[in-house]
């Protein structure tokens, strides 16, 4: 079972008190991005200027988000985030 999902991403960023205006779950301009294409692909990145920029592609919705909590939180925080819900055996993915 998945721990975060682009469904519950939001309120985990919110309540590590880490979600600000250049956050979306989608594209906007001038913000950090995470989609799931066409091609059944997650894309995590950075838009600026129309084009996604630092792009990472995952195949797994949770491997994406915690990507994208990465990106916006920093590593360490996701790390300790993941420790603190009893789940230590994913901290390497956000290393």
């Amino acid at each position: 079972m998945a721990v975060l999902t682009v469904d519950t991403l939001r309120s985990v960023l919110v309540a590590m008190g880490c979600w600000h205006r250049a956050c979306v779950i989608g594209e906007a301009e001038m913000c950090f991005g995470i989609v799931h294409d066409d091609d059944g692909l997650w894309r995590v990145f950075w838009m600026e200027r129309g084009n996604r920029n630092e792009l990472s592609e995952f195949a797994d919705e949770q491997d994406a988000c915690l990507e994208y909590m990465g990106r916006v939180a920093g590593s360490a925080k996701v790390a300790e985030w993941l420790v603190g819900i009893g789940r230590a055996d994913l901290v390497t993915k956000v290393d």
